[in-house]
């Protein structure tokens, strides 16, 4: 209880005086107000700098923006303008490119499709001025010239009709008169185009005149900047107070008690916007004046009236050159007249050489349609026989190809085989050694374990023949000596035998060696056990040779073994390439049957495209004859056009006939 009273805050007797609420209001003027307990103070608070200041600055950016927004009305007004004098043009410009693209076609179809026909584009594109401008936008000049079109054909037709002969005189007078109004309409231009140029530069001037009174009235009616401004000289006339420049310095005057203005110096003051206000009407009147005569200068400059320029001297300098130019023109009739005469004896013998080279020409194309048909079948005639020798060289490739597998599988076959009979070869080698060894035959495991290739029988024969060439000439020798020499003779053949059974007996002691020792002699009673002995000795004696054919056996196995290997692996590649050749084979035989039905549906289509070439041939010759009497009519035709072309060419009527059509237009 007692914590939570000393939460509480203690209540002084002496109570605070209370501190009532200002809310900030403002007044009429827009400046800010304070007032108690949300009434209205009658007595005012002085601002400080500060809240002048910003006050200041708020109304400085208001009236920029008041500004900005009539510069962005006038722009507006401006763009509106421009954008309808821009459709205006855009409909002259169509209407111009319409009138000359519809008297060009009518002078095309009555004149002829030579003369009118543009030699680039861009003259072209000069003939066609109306892409720029969309139809649909203007529907009323479509069928205004519509309606238009029969008579400007009526006009053309009457002016090609009419006969040109005129009085040079009178042309030279009226081509005098229209040079003349020519220089006088070019000096008018000259100085409506000066006077525009002033009425421009004076029109920007007072606009921004108008923009710097504005700003001006805008500024002279805050009352920030009244109160910011000092009070003006008591001596000072209106005209005086109207020249005081807005960037001056002056000292701020206090407000007047209770929120008050002094009556005097808002009456001067709205007795300058007033004046200021009217200046800026007149101001604006003059320049709509102004604006209201550059457009319509611009429109007389642009677009003269048929009036002037019928009376103009340019105009009647040019109708005086006009009848000039129609006196050179009957002179010139006259030239043209010879020159006619001579193109038509020159015409006739360009035509009787142009008919002979034509014979020469189409004579020379027959021989040349012979040989090229000749080249043809010569050239069928070798594609065929290529044709032939190129299957013949794939078959034979097919052929080549195929033997080439059989020899390469021959010889894996053959080295496989050599193998086995290696194989075989070492395993009857191991038979050999095995009876030599249960037959006790050292020398012939000593053969086998020499490793030559050959028989040991034949080996045999050949110690034999060895041996038995030896004994012969030894037989001879002695033969030799015996008649002569008894007693050497005696002597060599006993020492012959002495050796020889010194050979054997060596032989004999040799073995008992191995058997005995080196014993001198043996007793009686070991006689059992020297035959023992002996049996042991040769029984170790085939244990040997086994031991040896054993070890023979085990490297030939292991050879063997390694070509076995090797074979199996060559016999696995061989069973795997006879698969995929198998595959291969079942690949080329459906890429055969798909070849074939493609081939089947070539020569099927070729069949028909033959059909139907046929009878497009046949169309074709019935079209050609149609063509060519449809040819012999329009060469015909050409010709009276060019007779037509020549005499237009030869008058020139043309141009003077172009002239009325464009002044008659313009009209």
């Amino acid at each position: 209880m007692s914590s939570s009273s000393s939460r509480k805050r203690s209540h002084s007797i002496e109570s605070d005086p209370a501190v009532l609420k200002r809310r900030v209001i403002a007044d009429e003027n827009g400046a800010p107000h304070v007032g108690i307990n949300g009434d209205v103070s009658t007595q005012e608070v002085e601002p400080s700098a500060d809240d002048k200041l910003e006050l200041f600055r708020k109304e400085a950016i208001y009236r920029r923006m008041k500004h900005y927004s009539r510069e962005n009305e006038r722009s507006q007004s401006r763009i509106a303008e421009l954008e309808e004098r821009k459709m205006t043009c855009e409909a002259g410009l169509a209407a111009m490119s319409a009138c000359w693209q519809q008297l060009v076609d009518t002078l095309r179809s009555l004149v002829g499709p030579d003369e009118s026909t543009p030699t680039s584009d861009e003259i072209r594109d000069l003939y066609h001025l109306s892409t720029f401008v969309s139809e649909d936008s203007m529907p009323e000049l479509k069928s205004s010239l519509t309606k238009t079109q029969d008579a400007t054909t009526e006009v053309v037709s009457k002016l090609l009709s009419k006969p040109t002969v005129a009085s040079g005189e009178h042309r030279d007078t009226e081509r005098q008169k229209a040079q003349a109004e020519c220089a006088a309409l070019r000096s008018q231009l000259d100085v409506l185009q000066i006077r525009l140029q002033d009425s421009e530069d004076r029109n920007e001037r007072y606009r921004e005149m108008l923009a710097a009174s504005e700003n001006r009235f805008e500024r002279l009616k805050s009352k920030t900047v009244q109160e910011i401004q000092p009070k003006a000289k008591t001596g000072h006339t209106l005209e005086d107070q109207e020249g005081v420049t807005e960037t001056e310095q002056k000292k701020p005057s206090s407000p007047a008690p209770n929120g008050e203005v002094v009556v005097s110096r808002q009456d001067d003051w709205q007795d300058i916007a007033d004046h200021r206000e009217k200046k800026i009407q007149e101001l604006e009147e003059l320049v709509t004046q102004m604006t209201q005569e550059v457009a319509a200068l611009k429109i007389q400059v642009q677009v003269p009236s048929t009036s002037q320029v019928l009376q103009s001297t340019q105009y009647k300098s040019l109708m005086a050159k006009c009848s000039q130019m129609t006196v050179t023109l009957g002179e010139r009739e006259l030239e043209i007249s010879k020159l006619r005469e001579e193109l038509n004896t020159s015409t006739e013998a360009h035509s009787k050489s142009e008919d002979a080279l034509k014979d020469i020409a189409q004579q020379e194309i027959n021989e040349l349609k012979a040989s090229l048909t000749q080249r043809d079948k010569d050239l069928a005639r070798l594609r065929e026989s290529r044709d032939q020798q190129t299957a013949e060289l794939h078959e034979r490739k097919t052929k080549d190809s195929l033997k080439l597998g059989s020899y390469e599988e021959y010889k894996s076959l053959a080295a496989s085989q050599s193998e086995r009979i290696d194989v075989l070869t070492s395993q009857l080698k191991r038979c050999k050694a095995q009876l030599a060894a249960q037959a006790n035959r050292e020398d012939i495991i000593k053969f086998l374990l020499e490793g030559e290739d050959m028989n040991h029988t034949e080996y045999l024969r050949k110690q034999l023949a060895i041996a038995e060439g030896r004994i012969e000439a030894l037989d001879e020798a002695i033969a030799k000596l015996h008649p002569e020499h008894l007693d050497i003779a005696r002597h060599v053949q006993g020492e012959a035998d002495a050796r020889q059974e010194l050979f054997i007996a060596r032989k004999e002691l040799e073995k008992y060696r191995k058997v005995y020792g080196d014993l001198p002699s043996a007793s009686a009673d070991l006689q059992q056990l020297v035959t023992q002995l002996q049996q042991k000795e040769e029984e170790l004696q085939n244990l040997r040779l086994l031991e040896s054919q054993r070890e023979q056996n085990e490297a030939t196995l292991y050879t063997e073994i390694d070509k076995l290997s090797s074979a199996w692996e060559m016999l696995d590649q061989q069973i795997k390439s006879k698969v995929f050749d198998l595959t291969s084979m079942e690949e080329k035989l459906a890429k055969a049957l798909q070849e074939k039905a493609k081939a089947d549906n070539k020569y099927y289509s070729i069949m028909r495209d033959k059909d139907a070439t046929e009878m497009e041939r046949k169309a074709l010759a019935r079209n050609l004859e149609k063509h060519a009497k449809a040819v012999d009519a329009l060469k015909e035709q050409e010709t009276a056009l060019t007779q037509q072309l020549a005499s237009y060419r030869n008058s020139r009527t043309f141009q003077i006939i172009l002239n009325y059509s464009i002044t008659d237009t313009c009209a």
